[in-house]
C-alpha cells in the first residue's frame, strides 16, 4: 500500500497535482465507458423494437388461423320466438321448433285467506291473526317440546314466531336454500309459491312442522308440484330442456314462445366484428413499423457521447434526459436487421394469394393499401410502410366474400401457392425476434450476456475497464510514489541547510 505524504517539505498540494495528471491519463477510461454505454443503448433500442414485434406477433397468432378469424354472428329468422347469441364456428344453419316453454312450479292458496279484508305484512302474525279464515297458530305445542313454529319447504325448515311481521315470515322463506319466492296477491287475497327454477326437477313440497301458518294460508300440504320441460325439436331431433336459455354449438338459444312453424338459426360472417379485429392489427402494424422506421431513419446526433456519472452531477435532471435521447440518435440507422424487416413486411401487402383454383387477391385488393407518394419524401418516408386501410372496400369485400378474405389473410401453405397474410408476417417476425435476441437479448435480460453479440461486445469492455482501471490504480499510486521521494528529498535538504546554518551561525 502506498503511504500518501502531504507537500509539507515543497508546499505543493500533492493531491491536485495527482489529480490533474490523472485527468489525462483517465481519457482512455471515458471513452472505454462511453463505448460500454453506448454498446447498451443499442441494446436497448433493439429490446424496444422486439417488444413491439412481440405485441405484434400475439396480435396476428389470435387471428392467423380461419376459425380464430372468422366473425361469425348468430341470427334467428323469429326473434319475438327465439332469440340467438353467439355463433356456431362451422357456419351451419339449424332449424328449431318450440312445443311449449319450459315452466317454474307454482303452488297457491286454495281461495281466499281471509274473512274479506285484506292481509297488512306489516304487522305480527299475532296482528294479523283475526283476520284469516283459518286462524293461525300463535305458540308452538308444550307437549312437542318445540320452542318456535316452524315449516319445511323442499326439506329446508324455516322457524319464525308470532312477533314476525307477515312480511319478515315470506323473507325467510324467499331467503331460505328452498328455491322458492312467496308472495301475496292483495287483490286476489291469495298466497302464491314460485319456484325459482323451471323445468322437472323445480318442485314446490311445503309442509307444516309446528304450527299450521301453510293451512291457514290455505296452501294443499298434500299436493307437490313440479314445474315442466321445454319441448324443442332441433333439425328434426326432439328433445327436452329444463331451462328456456340453453347453448349447443356455440349458440346461445333463449326461447321466448311456442312456435307455429321452424325458425331457422343461420351463422353468417359479422362484418363488424371482422373489421374490428383487422384494425386493431393495423393499428399495432403501424406502431411497430413506425418505430422500425423511425430508428432506421434518423441521423445520427454528432458531439452528444454517452455523459459521464461526473457530468450527469453537474446538468439537471431534465438536461441529462434530453441529453441520453440525442446520444441515442442514429444508432440503429440504416441497420441491416431491421431495415430489411421492414421492406419485407410491406412487400407481404402486395403479394397476390390464391383464394381459389382461378381467382389471386392482394390485401391492397380488398383495403389494406400503404401510403402513395405525394412529392414530400420527408412524409413518405415517416409513413412509409404504413398500412392505410379503407374500411369501406374491406366491409364491401367482406360482405360479397367472406372465405375469400377470409383466405387473404389465413391461407395455409401448400405447395407452389402462397400463404395468407398473417401466416407470412407471422414466420416473419419470429424470425426478426429470433436474430434480435441473438444480437442484443431478450427484453429485460443482462448487458454482458456472452451468448448476444452485443452482449459480448459489452462483456468485453466491461473486462477492457477494469484492466484500464488497475492500471490508472497503479499510476496514480506511481505518481504518489514520485512526490513522496521528491518529499524525502528536499525534507533531506532542508534538515542539512538548517544544520549548516546553525553551524555556521
Amino acid at each position: 500500500m502506498t503511504i500518501r505524504i502531504s507537500g509539507m517539505s515543497s508546499g505543493m498540494d500533492i493531491d491536485a497535482l495527482v489529480s490533474d495528471l490523472m485527468k489525462a491519463e483517465r481519457i482512455p477510461l471515458t471513452k472505454k465507458t462511453q463505448k460500454k454505454t453506448t454498446v447498451q443503448y443499442r441494446m436497448d433500442l433493439y429490446r424496444d423494437v422486439n417488444s413491439k414485434l412481440m405485441t405484434l406477433r400475439d396480435n396476428i397468432n389470435k387471428m392467423r388461423f380461419s376459425a380464430d378469424f372468422s366473425g361469425i354472428k348468430a341470427s334467428s329468422s323469429n326473434e319475438n320466438a327465439v332469440k340467438v347469441s353467439g355463433s356456431n364456428p362451422g357456419k351451419v344453419t339449424t332449424t328449431i321448433e318450440v312445443s311449449n316453454l319450459a315452466e317454474q312450479a307454482k303452488k297457491q292458496s286454495n281461495g281466499k285467506v281471509t274473512n274479506g279484508s285484506v292481509l297488512d305484512l306489516s304487522k305480527t302474525l299475532a296482528g294479523n291473526a283475526g283476520d284469516f279464515q283459518t286462524s293461525p297458530t300463535l305458540d308452538p305445542d308444550p307437549s312437542s317440546g318445540a320452542t318456535s313454529l316452524s315449516m319445511t319447504i323442499n326439506g329446508v325448515e324455516v322457524s319464525y314466531s308470532k312477533d314476525d311481521t307477515l312480511q319478515s315470515i315470506i323473507n325467510k322463506i324467499n331467503q331460505s336454500n328452498a328455491g322458492v319466492a312467496l308472495s301475496y296477491d292483495s287483490a286476489g287475497d291469495q298466497f302464491v309459491f314460485v319456484s325459482r327454477d323451471t323445468g322437472k326437477a323445480a318442485k314446490i313440497d311445503a309442509q307444516d312442522t309446528e304450527g299450521n301458518f301453510l293451512a291457514a294460508i290455505k296452501m294443499d300440504t298434500g299436493v307437490v308440484e313440479t314445474g315442466k320441460d321445454a319441448k324443442v325439436t332441433i333439425n328434426g331431433i326432439v328433445s327436452e330442456r329444463s331451462s328456456n336459455s340453453f347453448t349447443q354449438d356455440g349458440v346461445t338459444y333463449t326461447l321466448l314462445q311456442p312456435t307455429a312453424s321452424a325458425v331457422t338459426i343461420t351463422n353468417n360472417s359479422d362484418t363488424e366484428a371482422i373489421v374490428s379485429k383487422i384494425k386493431e392489427f393495423v393499428g399495432i402494424y403501424n406502431e411497430t413499423i413506425s418505430l422500425v422506421h423511425k430508428l432506421t431513419d434518423e441521423k445520427l446526433a454528432r458531439g452528444y457521447d454517452p455523459l459521464t456519472s461526473e457530468q450527469k452531477k453537474e446538468m439537471s435532471e431534465e438536461d441529462v434526459k434530453n441529453w441520453d435521447i440525442m446520444a441515442k440518435r442514429g444508432l440503429l440507422r440504416n441497420d441491416s436487421l431491421l431495415e430489411p424487416f421492414a421492406r419485407t413486411m410491406r412487400s407481404f401487402l402486395s403479394q397476390a394469394i390464391p383464394v381459389n383454383e382461378t381467382t389471386k387477391i392482394s390485401p391492397m385488393d380488398i383495403g389494406l393499401g400503404t401510403t402513395a407518394y405525394n412529392g414530400n419524401a420527408i412524409d413518405f418516408s415517416s409513413a412509409g410502410g404504413k398500412i392505410v386501410l379503407n374500411e369501406d372496400k374491406l366491409r364491401k369485400a367482406i360482405e360479397a366474400n367472406p372465405n375469400q378474405v377470409e383466405a387473404v389473410f389465413t391461407r395455409a401453405s401448400s405447395i407452389g401457392a402462397e400463404e395468407g397474410l398473417f401466416q407470412k408476417m407471422y414466420k416473419q417476425l419470429n424470425t426478426t425476434i429470433g436474430d434480435i435476441n441473438k444480437k442484443s437479448g431478450r427484453v429485460g435480460g443482462s448487458y454482458t450476456d456472452i451468448s448476444t453479440d452485443l452482449g459480448r461486445q459489452s462483456s468485453k469492455i466491461e473486462s477492457d475497464i477494469k484492466a484500464l482501471e488497475d492500471k490508472l490504480k497503479r499510476k496514480e499510486n506511481f505518481y504518489y510514489k514520485q512526490f513522496a521521494a521528491m518529499e524525502k528529498a528536499m525534507a533531506n535538504s532542508n534538515s542539512q541547510l538548517n544544520f549548516l546554518m546553525q553551524n555556521m551561525g
